[in-house]
């Protein structure tokens, strides 16, 4: 995860590079992946907006998403740690399992995703 206060913004800062298309990521393969319709090699640009006390269970997708936080703040459950995310933070999923907590106030987040093999 990247903050926006520890990028210097009077350049450009890369914050991830694929070397590969479609990436290779080692996830869980145990767990079934929930199906978002996105085939290997596709990419998706996605708009979420997250109601107030939003509680998503753990899931995984075929996937490895590029997401900024637009506005709100969500908790990314992940299986050994929660992460509290506010606007100008970036992450990064590679499959893993996760899910998602909201307080009081809704949350956006802007998704770059790319479909993985199975």
């Amino acid at each position: 995860m990247t903050r926006r206060d520890e990028l210097d913004i009077e350049k450009t800062t890369p914050l991830w590079t694929l070397t590969e298309f479609p990436p290779k990521v080692d996830r869980p393969t145990d767990v079934a992946a929930l199906d978002i319709g996105l085939p290997p090699g596709n990419a998706n640009w996605i708009f979420s907006r997250f109601a107030p006390h939003t509680d998503a269970p753990l899931h995984r997708t075929d996937a490895i998403s590029f997401s900024a936080i637009l506005s709100g703040t969500v908790v990314s459950v992940l299986e050994a740690e929660e992460v509290t995310l506010e606007p100008g933070d970036f992450f990064v999923l590679e499959g893993t399992m996760h899910g998602w907590k909201t307080g009081d106030e809704p949350c956006t987040m802007a998704t770059i995703a790319f479909g993985l093999e199975p």
